[in-house]
């Protein structure tokens, strides 16, 4: 009895540093490519360019002058289909509202890439390195950043245009100075917010202790 009481108390520990693990983890509202009838989008962020998250991304947190990656991916599912990619900030009409600046890519904020016609399942991939002001407008609140993609196809001299649109991530901008990624923290992500998930785990896996002690007890 006393060995099979052991090996449920590991197993249980086991189980709660796992759960741990997973509500660590930052929400992925949208973790599969985004479809419409002529073919799909996928898109992930990154904090240093080496760990890739599948968006769309909630509680994403950075500070100001902070840098970050984005990487998107367009792929037609028919032929013929004339392809562009928008990357914006909503709610924003001039640079001076902007939370965010492209340092390298192949557009601005708020401007688009012209893949031009592309052919079934060719697919075509944008990557953009990007950092938060150094003083934002927009301080210690949650700003998204957003992508839309358009699926143009011409059918006799009408153009059929369908689009994809949705948010990167739900960004928190921190109001302190930014944080290095060092190397010795390149394998883990940075910056993300926990969920309260995390402050349920423990105290029902203490009264679970509890109980199966209780129980024996009683035995």
């Amino acid at each position: 009895m006393l060995l099979k009481f052991r090996l449920l108390i590991k197993l249980i520990l086991l189980i709660s540093i796992m759960s741990l693990n997973v509500f660590t983890q930052p929400i992925s509202i949208q973790a599969q490519p985004s479809q419409c009838t002529f073919g799909e989008i996928d898109a992930w962020i990154s904090i240093n360019g080496k760990n890739w998250l599948n968006t769309t991304i909630s509680e994403l947190s950075l500070s100001c002058g902070q840098s970050f990656f984005v990487k998107a991916k367009m792929s037609p599912s028919v032929d013929d289909i004339w392809l562009a990619l928008y990357l914006f900030e909503p709610g924003t009409k001039s640079t001076n509202q902007e939370s965010f600046t492209v340092i390298d890519g192949p557009c601005c904020l708020n401007d688009g890439v012209d893949f031009g016609k592309t052919y079934a399942f060719e697919n075509k991939t944008v990557l953009w390195k990007m950092k938060v002001k150094d003083d934002p407008v927009w301080k210690n609140g949650i700003t998204p950043l957003s992508l839309t993609g358009f699926f143009q196809k011409q059918k006799d001299d009408e153009w059929i245009t369908e689009d994809i649109s949705f948010s990167i991530a739900a960004i928190h901008i921190l109001e302190n100075e930014t944080i290095t990624v060092t190397s010795s923290l390149d394998s883990e992500p940075h910056n993300l917010r926990f969920i309260s998930s995390n402050l349920i785990i423990l105290p029902v896996v203490l009264l679970a202790l509890i109980g199966i002690g209780f129980f024996k007890q009683k035995k």
